[in-house]
């Protein structure tokens, strides 16, 4: 391990742990002033979530687009189809 990396790993071991005492005192500070914690978010945050893009519903396909593809896939398929003997 580099001596690189093992400072990082102590790095973010210390700001988790900052992490959790900052949690601490906020939780402490809700209950002073009678309101009921939050749970701390887990993974990304709730405004981050919120900034992100929507996902890509994709491209729609016309009919005739659909009906062009389909031949095809037949035509191939019949192709490398064995011929039955009857």
């Amino acid at each position: 391990m580099t001596a690189e990396r093992r400072i990082l790993e102590l790095a973010i071991i210390g700001l988790e742990t900052e992490r959790k005492r900052i949690e601490q005192e906020l939780s402490d500070l809700r209950q002073r002033l009678g309101r009921t914690p939050t749970p701390a978010p887990q993974g990304p945050t709730a405004t981050s979530r919120r900034l992100r893009p929507a996902p890509n519903k994709g491209r729609t396909m016309s009919a005739a687009q659909k009906k062009k593809i389909s031949q095809a896939m037949k035509a191939r398929w019949a192709a490398l189809k064995p011929t039955k003997a009857r």
